[in-house]
């Protein structure tokens, strides 16, 4: 039986199918230009990663060119000491003369050409290290490009089943028919009915991420037992959170700010290290970190007029072409915190006041300007601080908190620490310690990043928050602490992996997923007592000697090798050495 249906509520039907197909193409529309967006940004991606790869080739020649010719030098000085010329009748058909010296250059050049192999294989570290980041980039934009597709490939496939229903009722109606069959008539009547009863137009799954208060991506991905134990600990800081009141709470800290505020200098308590350990409370983490920075800023460092920040930005021209600095600050900006909505694409909200507070820096220090890492921490500052506090708090922790030097040039505070982070590990960590060293395995290879970027996007997000607490409130030796209590929580797993391999794929995973903080902290400020300010220092100024003195003795180097290269031209500048003499 044919229903009966009024002209005007056909015709309304007809116009809702129609809204809903015109929203159907504009949607199918908008899913294409994403997928567009995408495959220009992989083309990009593909592209960075083939000019890494052939850098990676070009050092790759270079050092066994080198290596090569440093095993000739080693050759040739050994044949020339194990078989000198002799004076008389035996004679030999390779001897030559010899200018006094020669040795010496020899010598020279010989360590010249070690530290250049030196020089390119870190470069070819760090290059990988690029290398795998692009790459990672580049497998994230492929998988939301299948999503996007299989999502825009839904959204059609319903396109066309309302389309040819479209048609078929259009149809109908515009060739009616005195008889029609019964089978006809059904057909008819179930596709009214249809379009009728389906009124709702299709929805896709949210595929919009979810974030938490300041911007960073809740994953909710994980097996059962994953969010069984987030649950478990969210719990946990619950109950421990109840113990006292919401007043009590707020009263202990607006205290301890009341204490941080005051102008004279005061005497820093057991009780509250212990309360800034146990991690600030994240309603009250802006207002505490302000404190800090201005408490210890005004104690140790003379903070210019109110507006110096501003006069900074204001008395900024960077004329036609950008600075280094400038140049580099604008490559890193979306590679700060990819993870967080205010540091994701060019026209988030955080991008401008980071590159603001970032050239506001390279002004105010002119010998630093800008290192890798300032990004990270003026980021995970803008989260908590406004602008100006933003850039006062990179100031106090690359000025005050950090040794000098520690991002000058050439990192010879980083690389001091480092050295000093090894001998930590070898005294409290020994077993582990042997267990890396005989496979090769380089603490500094994840600890440099660490102590630079103050592990920023190398652990989760509410633990590195955590040992910002205690490192802005008590110093740099925390970062020591942490980074021992990571390779402490982790040593079983360690002790148990027989290559570099999966040395170094244990080392990833497990500290991506260090969330217990608690138990992290209990290691840090507990189970590797004792752990003496007075020890630190003393390392660090031991190994700051001993790499200054080899910096001296490589300059030295390069001075007598630059003034005797001058003279070897000089005095005789028209002979040319040929390859076959070098014997490449």
């Amino acid at each position: 039986m044919q229903p009966e249906l009024a002209e005007g509520q056909l015709i309304d039907i007809l116009r809702d199918k129609d809204q809903q197909i015109v929203e159907l193409e504009s949607a199918i529309r908008e899913k294409e230009k994403e997928r567009e967006i995408l495959e220009e940004k992989m083309s990009k991606l593909d592209q960075d990663a083939a000019a890494y790869i052939q850098l990676i080739n070009v050092k790759d020649q270079s050092i066994v060119k080198l290596s090569n010719q440093l095993h000739e030098l080693e050759l040739s000085v050994k044949i020339e000491q194990a078989s000198p010329p002799v004076n008389g009748n035996g004679t030999f058909f390779y001897a030559e003369k010899v200018s006094v010296g020669t040795q010496c250059d020899s010598d020279k050049q010989k360590e010249t050409l070690q530290d250049t192999v030196t020089a390119f294989l870190m470069q070819n570290k760090f290059l990988n290290k690029e290398v795998l980041e692009l790459n990672q980039l580049r497998q994230q934009a492929i998988d939301r490009e299948q999503k996007l597709f299989i999502e825009a490939s839904d959204w059609e496939a319903k396109f066309y089943q309302i389309q040819s229903k479209y048609l078929l009722l259009l149809n109908e109606l515009h060739n009616p028919q005195v008889m029609v069959s019964a089978s006809r008539q059904e057909m008819v009547g179930h596709l009214l009915k249809d379009i009728v009863e389906s009124s709702e137009k299709p929805t896709l799954s949210s595929q919009n991420p979810k974030y938490d208060r300041f911007g960073f991506k809740i994953d909710e991905d994980g097996s059962l037992e994953e969010k069984a134990e987030r649950l478990r600990r969210l719990t946990q800081e619950n109950l421990e959170e109840t113990e006292l009141s919401h007043e009590e709470v707020e009263s202990r800290w607006d205290s301890v700010v009341s204490t941080l505020g005051k102008p004279v200098q005061f005497t820093v308590t057991l009780d509250m290290k212990n309360l800034i350990r146990r991690g600030i409370p994240i309603n009250q983490r802006g207002t505490v970190w302000k404190a800090i920075v201005d408490n210890r800023i005004r104690g140790s460092m003379e903070r210019p007029q109110p507006d110096y920040y501003q006069a900074l930005l204001s008395n900024y021209n960077p004329g036609l072409t950008l600075s280094p600095a400038a140049k580099q600050i604008e490559l890193d900006l979306l590679r700060t915190l990819p993870s967080n909505k205010h540091y994701d694409s060019p026209h988030a909200s955080g991008i401008p006041k980071l590159r603001r507070v970032l050239l506001a820096y390279s002004l105010h220090n002119p010998e630093i300007e800008y290192c890798q890492g300032f990004n990270r921490i003026a980021a995970i500052a803008l989260l908590f601080l406004n602008e100006e506090d933003a850039f006062w708090c990179l100031v106090y922790i690359v000025e005050v908190v950090m040794p000098l030097s520690y991002y000058s040039k050439q990192l010879i505070g980083a690389q001091v620490d480092q050295e000093v982070f090894k001998e930590l590990v070898c005294e409290k960590l020994p077993s582990l310690a042997i267990h890396l060293e005989n496979h090769g395995v380089d603490p500094a290879l994840f600890s440099l990043n660490w102590f630079l970027c103050l592990f920023v996007d190398t652990l989760p997000v509410s633990t590195y928050l955590h040992i910002w607490d205690a490192l802005l409130f008590e110093g740099s030796k925390v970062l020591f602490r942490y980074a021992l209590a990571i390779l402490k929580s982790i040593e079983e797993k360690l002790l148990r992996q027989n290559d570099y391999m999966s040395i170094f794929s244990t080392f990833r995973t497990e500290v991506e997923s260090l969330s217990d903080v608690k138990n992290l902290t209990q290691i840090a400020f507990h189970d590797l007592n004792p752990f003496p300010l007075r020890s630190i220092t003393n390392k660090r100024e031991h190994h700051q000697k001993v790499l200054k003195a080899q910096m001296e003795s490589l300059e030295v180097i390069r001075r007598d090798y630059r003034k005797n290269s001058l003279a070897s031209k000089a005095s005789s500048p028209c002979y040319v050495q040929s390859d076959e003499e070098e014997g490449i």
